[in-house]
C-alpha cells in the first residue's frame, strides 16, 4: 500500500442532509475521481471526512462500507480506507441477479439481448482476437470436452468461453455488457433438462464459434453465433420452459432484426 497521497480536502463537498449516506457516497466518489486517487491511494482519516463533510461518524462509516462492498475502496481497521482495484465485472456479476428479479426479465429478453450482444461480439472477436486469446478459448473448448458429463462445470466452462470473447473485442464496454449477461446466461442453462446430448450439441456450435474466430471470420462468426442462440430458443419451445410462450420462437428473420 502507498502512503497518504497528499491532496486538497478542501475539494471534498460539504453534504445535505436530504439522503446522508448517499450524499456522503456521492461526495466520496467526486473527492476520489477529482483527486484522481489511483489504487493503494488512501483516503483522508475519518477525523478529517468527518469535518470536511460536516457528518458524524456513523453514517461516515456506513458510507464506506458501502464503498468498500461496491468495491471502490477497502477498509483496514487502524490503518484506514485505501482505493481499491475496482472490477467492474464482479459487481455487474452481483447485479444481474437483480435485474432479472426486479425488472421482471424472461427468457426470451434474456435471449433477444444475447442476440443483439453477441453477435456483433464475435464478430468484433474474430477481428481482434490475439493469439493470447485463442490460447484461451482453446482451453475453455478443452474444459468443456473434459466436463462435458458435469453439468455445472460444463455451464461454467461455456461462460468464460463467451466472457473470453468479450475480452478479445478490447472493447471495456462491449465486456461489461457481456458481463451483465453473464448471470442470466447460467439461469437459461439451468432452465433445460439435464441431457447428454444437449451439452454435445452445444460444444459443436462453440467449436464452430471458435474456429470463425481463429480463422478471422467475422461473417462466419456471426452466423455461427446466430445459430447457436436460436438453437436455444428452439430447445426452450420443445421443452415448454416456464416464462417463454410456447407459440413463440426466435426466427432467423427476427433475429436478423434484432442485430
Amino acid at each position: 500500500m502507498q502512503g497518504y497521497k497528499k491532496t486538497d480536502i478542501a475539494q471534498i463537498k460539504h453534504v445535505k442532509r436530504t439522503s446522508l449516506v448517499d450524499d456522503i457516497v456521492e461526495s466520496l466518489i467526486s473527492y476520489i475521481t477529482e483527486q484522481k486517487l489511483t489504487v493503494g491511494d488512501k483516503l483522508p482519516s475519518e477525523r478529517l471526512l468527518v469535518k470536511a463533510l460536516g457528518v458524524s461518524r456513523i453514517p461516515l462509516r456506513e458510507a464506506l462500507a458501502r464503498l468498500q462492498a461496491l468495491g471502490i475502496i477497502s477498509v483496514h481497521h487502524g490503518k484506514g480506507a485505501f482505493i481499491s482495484e475496482f472490477n467492474a465485472l464482479k459487481i455487474l456479476h452481483k447485479l444481474s441477479p437483480i435485474l432479472r428479479c426486479q425488472s421482471e426479465v424472461s427468457l426470451l429478453d434474456m435471449l433477444e439481448a444475447r442476440i443483439v450482444i453477441e453477435c456483433q461480439v464475435v464478430a468484433f472477436a474474430a477481428n481482434r482476437r490475439s493469439e493470447e486469446i485463442l490460447k484461451r478459448l482453446e482451453a475453455d473448448i478443452h474444459a468443456m470436452e473434459r466436463d462435458i458429463n458435469d453439468r455445472l462445470k460444463f455451464i461454467k466452462n461455456d461462460m468464460d468461453f463467451h466472457e473470453t470473447i468479450a475480452e478479445a473485442t478490447e472493447n471495456p464496454v462491449l465486456v461489461a455488457f457481456v458481463a451483465i449477461t453473464h448471470n442470466l446466461i447460467q439461469i437459461v442453462q439451468e432452465s433445460f433438462p439435464d441431457l447428454l446430448e444437449a451439452r454435445q450439441e452445444s460444444l459443436e456450435y462453440h467449436k464452430q464459434i471458435y474456429s470463425a474466430i481463429k480463422e478471422r471470420k467475422p461473417d462466419y462468426a456471426e452466423e455461427s453465433m446466430r445459430n447457436h442462440l436460436n438453437n436455444i430458443a428452439e430447445r426452450l419451445k420443445e421443452q415448454k420452459v416456464s416464462n417463454l410462450p410456447n407459440n413463440n420462437k426466435i426466427s432467423q428473420n427476427r433475429s436478423k432484426s434484432l442485430s
